[in-house]
């Protein structure tokens, strides 16, 4: 790939001033041997079987400026050719082989040539520009080239052209990652209305993986939420789902609860705007989504989540109006990554299909309660204790609970709620002791209660919630047990959102006064 001479600094010429074709056009023979230096082609005024002859020294060639964008991309492509390797640009993170590059190449000067002919005028010299606006000369005979009628189908006939289009996909590729590169050729093809002449589905042969990332980082903003997390629009290098994704989907459903770990929740959600019971499943069907090939319903159905369909795109579409899709989006990438690495130790596929019907009966409630000289209440209290044990331990939300303890109206989840952040740290206790044992005579003996994805993968991001490590926990069980502060009041007095002081108060119950 070739259109520039670095060692004289010229542009090739692809023209014979003669006869206006290109000067090895046909092939020697025996009958018509190759004169080195003129032009072999037909001539113009002489009988087919002539050859034109012109003195290849007599033909003027246009002289590049050394530090101009043509003879920039000529080296590029000659030190791509010596080092058998693209380095530079979009390709520094994930290097590619010379073929690739051209491969590449091919596919974006194509784009570019067809879809922004007019807008490549910066890219080169205006010398250079003239000679790829100069028309084509009359046909004269039937086996002279055809004009190219769709440009970039086909190696450009003109070194002007190549020079143009190259120098102009390099400027593409030449940025330091997949999304500049995406949003400058977005600029470059998009119409007058923000339309895109890209399809998703549309696949260039012989291009490498970083290209595909270009192209789905250019289409980024017209795509669904849902193909935004199924191509990982948000990554530093957006791809396609793979052939194993469906299968990788079905083994990461086991992995994530119905409802999304508390403390990632807290991380994740913004504090204020999104409510937890109606965040937290979305949150946890959007990991289901990024790589995959299904679409929110099937993640809802593989996690047995009461989300309803349309859940995703709203919560999506909100989170975007507040300018934390990206960032939630990279926050449940990296767990959803963890979890296909390293596993989890809770299969959740067999905590869901437990039967909770007999989980913590009542008389082993009120010897719990005696044990520690707790009050057990009346039949309100022991359903709450129910639905909190039956949370923990399925990763399901409380009013999928079975009916006979599940919170079924609005009012009965808000008392649950305030149950759960009462209780202080000898009956929690006692009620994941229980926990372990209703596991253990279900044959789930090699599980914890609960585990989380280490929080630690996701430093660095800024995420729209609280890391409740922050949280002054000493602070928080002064506010609720001393001042005697609702959660939402003790979230108000430190800043925090209100399911930040609750999830805190899970994992930390304040002492009693």
């Amino acid at each position: 790939m070739s259109f520039a001479c670095l060692d004289h600094h010229l542009l090739l010429v692809d023209t014979c001033p003669r006869c206006s074709r290109p000067p090895r056009h046909f092939p020697a023979t025996t009958r018509h041997p190759l004169v080195p230096g003129r032009c072999h082609s037909p001539s113009q005024k002489r009988a087919p079987s002539a050859r034109c002859g012109q003195p290849f020294e007599e033909v003027a060639a246009l002289r590049l400026d050394t530090e101009g964008s043509a003879s920039a991309a000529q080296w590029l492509i000659d030190t791509a050719i010596s080092s058998q390797q693209a380095d530079f640009g979009v390709y520094q993170a994930r290097p590619q082989p010379s073929l690739a590059l051209f491969g590449d190449l091919r596919a974006l000067a194509s784009i570019l040539l067809r879809r922004a002919p007019d807008r490549l005028v910066g890219f080169v010299p205006p010398e250079i520009w003239s000679l790829h606006q100069q028309p084509f000369p009359e046909k004269r005979r039937s086996f002279d080239p055809v004009e190219e009628t769709r440009p970039g189908r086909l190696a450009p006939q003109r070194a002007a052209t190549a020079a143009l289009a190259v120098s102009a996909a390099l400027h593409i590729l030449g940025h330091d990652n997949a999304h500049t590169a995406g949003a400058a050729l977005r600029h470059l093809i998009s119409d007058a209305d923000g339309a895109i002449p890209l399809k998703v589905a549309h696949r260039w042969r012989h291009t490498s993986p970083v290209f595909d990332a270009v192209h789905l980082a250019t289409l980024a903003p017209r795509l669904s939420h849902s193909d935004q997390l199924r191509y990982r629009t948000a990554d530093r290098l957006p791809r396609r789902p793979g052939s194993a994704a469906a299968a990788r989907t079905a083994q990461r459903a086991r992995r994530i609860p119905t409802q999304l770990w508390p403390a990632w929740s807290a991380r994740l959600s913004p504090s204020s705007g999104a409510l937890s019971r109606t965040i937290r499943p979305a949150l946890s069907c959007y990991p289901l989504l990024i790589g995959g090939t299904g679409d929110f319903t099937t993640a809802t159905r593989l996690l047995r989540s009461p989300a309803e369909d349309r859940l995703g795109p709203h919560m999506a579409h909100r989170l975007t109006k507040q300018r934390h899709w990206r960032a939630v989006s990279l926050g449940l990438s990296a767990p959803a990554d963890y979890l296909d690495q390293e596993g989890s130790p809770v299969d959740y596929d067999r905590r869901r299909a437990v039967d909770y019907r007999d989980l913590l009966p009542q008389d082993t409630w009120r010897q719990l309660c005696r044990d520690i000289e707790l009050e057990a209440g009346g039949v309100r209290r022991h359903q709450f204790a129910r639905a909190l044990l039956f949370e923990r331990i399925s990763g399901l939300p409380a009013p999928l609970a079975p009916a006979v303890y599940a919170p079924a109206t609005p009012e009965l989840r808000t008392l649950l709620r305030t149950f759960e952040t009462d209780l202080a740290p000898a009956p929690v206790s006692q009620l994941e002791e229980h926990a372990g044992e209703f596991l253990a005579r279900r044959g789930i003996h090699d599980e914890p209660l609960t585990w989380p994805p280490p929080a630690d993968i996701i430093d660095g991001l800024a995420l729209p919630g609280c890391d409740l490590k922050d949280v002054d926990i000493h602070a928080l069980h002064r506010l609720v047990r001393e001042e005697s502060l609702t959660t939402a009041g003790a979230a108000r007095r430190l800043g925090v959102s209100h399911d930040a002081v609750r999830f805190v108060l899970q994992e930390q119950p304040a002492p009693s006064k």
